[in-house]
This record gives structure tokens, sequence and C-alpha cells, in this order.
């Protein structure tokens, strides 16, 4: 079984090579997946991270009032 991770955003990620030099995890843009999967936000990412880091980069891409679903699911 694999595992997969999505993020769904109110704002797009604009330099996806940024987060993934500065936090070393994988992120790509999933709009395929939209309409399969359980999220309301407009802007859909695939990862694959390490928790910390992905914390890290949660505190540096949020402001005050924005909103991030996490959805995982196993195949």
């Amino acid at each position: 079984m694999s595992s997969h991770i999505f993020i769904a955003t109110l704002k797009p990620i604009e330099d996806l090579n940024y987060v993934f030099e500065r936090y070393n995890f994988i992120i790509g843009s999933d709009e395929d997946y939209r309409r399969d999967l359980p999220l309301t936000l407009p802007y859909v990412y695939e990862i694959a991270y390490e928790k910390l880091s992905f914390l890290s980069f949660l505190e540096e891409f949020m402001e005050l009032g924005d909103v991030v679903e996490l959805y995982e699911y196993w195949d």
C-alpha cells in the first residue's frame, strides 16, 4: 500500500521550487485529483514531507485567517 497526502489552500503556492529547496519536501499541483477528493478549497497539491518541515512551511505560508485542508488516503 502507498500513502497519498494532499493539501488544499485558499491561495496558490506561487513557487513550488522554493518550497522544495527550503523545506526539503516534495510538492506538486494536483488539480486532476480535485474532483475526486473531499476537499473544498480551490488549490490542491500532493505532498511528501517530514512533519517538522511541513509545520515550518505552514508557519511561513499561512497568514492569520488562512485555512489549509489536509487529506491522506491509502491505496
